[in-house]
């Protein structure tokens, strides 16, 4: 299993926009993806919502220690 993480302290340098045409692109190519959402606002979680024909599972955490919880299901 492969794991991309998508990470920097300064807000607005596009994490989330990165994130979800990233998932979306490997989604298409056929890979099995499941975006982590780790931002409070929930940003990448609420767009793929939103998205018609959206495939890709997503997890929202409410906090960033919630992350070290997190198990691959």
């Amino acid at each position: 299993m492969s794991v991309i993480a998508l990470v920097n302290q300064k807000g607005g340098c596009s994490k989330s926009t990165s994130a979800v045409h990233l998932a979306c692109w490997l989604s298409r190519k056929g890979g099995k993806v499941h975006l982590l959402d780790a931002d409070a606002q929930r940003s990448s979680s609420i767009w793929l919502q939103s998205m018609e024909e959206n495939t890709i599972p997503t997890t929202a955490l409410q906090s960033p220690d919630e992350l070290l919880g997190v198990r691959k299901k």
